[in-house]
């Protein structure tokens, strides 16, 4: 049996002009759509609001804030689903980082990793403010750097 995602609304964050929802994930296999909402709400909240599209760099970015790097292995569905759409897309030039996704190219993007990248999102990692745990380490680094003594 395949474990899916349930959703439900949870909080509503308001951030400069845009409004982030989070939702709690809970385990259903009784819903075959469900999967389809959690990506509809990852869209949701990286899309342009003008052209209903997702700039790709963008979501890479706000994954890099949650710990997640384009490197990352568990991520290796996700990067090769994105260089296959920029594959089929037949653009010249550019990398598969810089194009822009529909609502339906995201699916298909997203579709291998969608559990490690919803728990990205929800601060859901044995890390969850992973960008205050970085300044943190580079505080102590500069602190540290000029100790020449061992001490």
């Amino acid at each position: 049996m395949t474990e899916k995602l349930f959703i439900e609304k949870c909080t509503n964050k308001t951030i400069g002009n845009r409004i982030l929802t989070t939702y709690n994930h809970a385990n259903s296999a009784d819903d075959p759509d469900h999967s389809k909402k959690t990506e509809d709400v990852l869209f949701e909240m990286f899309k342009d609001e003008e052209k209903d599209i997702i700039h790709v760099g963008k979501f890479l970015a706000a994954l890099r804030n949650t710990g997640l790097r384009r490197n990352d292995p568990r991520l290796a569905d996700f990067m090769e689903n994105l260089k296959k759409i920029h594959r089929a897309s037949g653009m010249e030039g550019g990398s598969p980082e810089t194009q822009k996704l529909d609502l339906d190219a995201f699916r298909q993007v997203i579709g291998g990793n969608l559990v490690l990248i919803s728990k990205a999102f929800r601060h859901n990692f044995i890390i969850p403010d992973f960008q205050n745990f970085c300044k943190y380490i580079e505080e102590f680094y500069w602190k540290c750097k000029s100790n020449t003594e061992g001490k």
